[in-house]
């Protein structure tokens, strides 16, 4: 598994570039859909216990390299997004479609404007529940 894309994606952010880091990364980038923390030990197999998976996990995506999900099933999921996006989820079957719609910034404007203590987003999560075509028959 190359991980060059991976290093060049955690050079900037301070943090140490260790195998285990690289490994978690570069299987995210691959895999191109959301992952619990239970799938991605599983896709390394031996090579990084699942414990520290997660510490990966959450420290990229402290450091905006990831992006955390829910979908309503007490699980966390974690994706890396090369182009920001949301997904819809079906609450029948389970099955996820990425869709590339995003809150204009007019939103984004609005809801600091109305926020007493906040000055600065972050970042935003957005996530979509629904029948999927499938499950509506």
């Amino acid at each position: 598994m190359k991980t060059q894309q991976a290093r060049i994606l955690l050079e900037p952010t301070g943090l140490k570039i260790t195998t285990e880091r690289l490994l978690v990364l570069q299987t995210l980038i691959n895999l191109s859909e959301p992952a619990s923390v239970e799938k991605v030990s599983s896709l390394l197999k031996k090579d990084v216990n699942e414990s520290t998976v997660y510490r990966i996990l959450d420290r990229l995506t402290q450091h905006g390299l990831l992006y955390q999900s829910n979908f309503r099933d007490s699980k966390a999921y974690y994706e890396y997004q090369e182009k920001h996006h949301h997904h819809i989820t079906c609450t029948s079957c389970g099955q996820q479609e990425h869709i590339p719609v995003c809150l204009p910034s007019s939103t984004e404007k609005a809801i600091l404007k109305s926020s007493k203590i906040f000055c600065q987003p972050l970042h935003h999560t957005l996530e979509f529940f629904g029948i999927c075509t499938l499950c509506r028959t």
